[in-house]
């Protein structure tokens, strides 16, 4: 076989683990001690697997990881492999959540989102909020209460 495929495959690894880690981190509302524990014991035992496999003399990756981590081209190739499979996902969560707000905002927050769009609050003059829930008549028993 090919001598750079175990180095192929370890640099692959390595990234789709990253990835799913941090990626877990992004999703979380909130990180948590047990959040951080999981994610950094399954960074070290990855590692800690990588290390025992590839220190198996009969294996095809025989000291690869020992080979990789002093390699600049192998944490470039990861940080790149991370950046490129987080971007997309980053940007279109971003781009969502400016155009599409989930209906868990608050009204102050839906408005603040509608007045970033518009660019300064000077341009959105006296913006009236929209009910979020509910219209018609009960909507106009609520306002005619309070007036």
């Amino acid at each position: 076989p090919n001598a750079l495929q175990p180095m192929v495959a370890l640099t692959a690894y390595t990234a789709l683990i990253l990835v799913q880690n941090l990626t877990i981190l992004l999703e979380a509302s909130h990180v948590t001690r047990l959040n951080a524990l999981v994610v950094v014991g399954s960074l070290g035992a990855f590692m800690l697997m990588m290390g025992a496999v590839g220190n198996v003399s009969a294996n095809a990756s025989y000291g690869v990881l020992a080979r990789l981590l002093v390699d600049p081209r192998y944490w470039l190739c990861v940080v790149l492999l991370v950046v490129g499979c987080l971007a997309p996902v980053v940007a279109c969560k971003m781009a969502a959540l400016h155009f599409v707000p989930p209906a868990t905002l608050t009204l102050s927050e839906r408005m603040a989102l509608k007045l970033s769009s518009r660019g300064s609050g000077a341009e959105a003059g006296g913006a009236e909020p929209l009910p979020l829930f509910g219209s018609g008549r009960r909507m106009a028993r609520r306002a005619k209460k309070d007036f």
